[in-house]
């Protein structure tokens, strides 16, 4: 399914000791259900899915934790890159994805 990260046996093993509410945010990231504008359209909250920051693309999972450009500083102090692909994001441990979610303060 497209914009979706696919879990691994690492995630598995790091993810035991999230608290609830960090774990339901990595959830809704994982599968797109957040309170991103793409997601929000598609449940028809809002008229219009584009992202706040750069009104050319959807504001999905994928886009906001790996190309938004309001969030890249963001993005490189937490990931160590300006951008992420879906594979890059697949490989990482779930917690920087919590930390950077809720320091963008765009998820609730």
């Amino acid at each position: 399914m497209k914009n979706q990260l696919k879990p691994t046996h690492v995630h598995l093993e790091k993810g035991y000791y999230m608290v609830n509410v960090n774990l339901c945010m990595l959830v809704g990231l994982l599968i797109g259900h957040v309170t991103l504008t793409g997601h929000l359209s598609v449940m028809k909250i809002r008229e219009d899915p584009t992202c706040f920051s750069c009104p050319e693309s959807e504001e999905m999972a994928l886009h906001f934790l790996g190309s938004r450009p309001a969030t890249a500083i963001l993005c490189t102090n937490l990931f160590g890159a300006y951008v992420m692909e879906a594979q890059d994001l697949c490989k990482m441990c779930w917690t920087p994805l919590v930390r950077f979610a809720t320091a963008s303060k765009r998820i609730r």
